[in-house]
């Protein structure tokens, strides 16, 4: 366990957060679940992916925040057009989404990876 202590101090992304709390409390998913998998011709990514499933899985908010040459902070991933055209083919596809923000992440790991198994349970192939 003192390895998953030293990978929670080291995570700095919602990403890397979640991944440690999937590894902490589900640690079989981590065999079938697909870190940044890419899809439609590779043009896009999810942060994490059940294959066989068509299940994704995105983490959005707080930890990609971008300054501006102005100074004002603006949403860096996970607002733009294209994410939203790429959730848009996901959903054409027949991908099923899931989204958490840092927040949700950052204050309610369990119920985030709890989440995640509950979907994967219900379409587990």
């Amino acid at each position: 366990m003192s390895l998953l202590k030293s990978l929670e101090r080291k995570a700095e992304t919602s990403d890397e957060k979640l991944w440690y709390w999937i590894r902490c409390l589900y640690p079989s998913l981590t065999k079938i679940l697909v870190r940044e998998h890419r899809f439609c011709e590779r043009k896009f990514r999810f942060d994490f992916a059940f294959i066989n499933e068509k299940i994704a899985i995105e983490c959005d908010g707080g930890t990609h925040l971008i300054k501006t040459k102005s100074g004002k902070l603006v949403t860096g991933r996970h607002s733009s057009d294209k994410d939203y055209e790429k959730r848009n083919i996901a959903a054409i596809n027949g991908w099923k989404m899931l989204a958490f923000t840092s927040k949700q992440i950052k204050n309610d790991p369990k119920g985030c990876v709890d989440t995640i198994k509950e979907m994967y349970e219900k379409w587990k192939k």
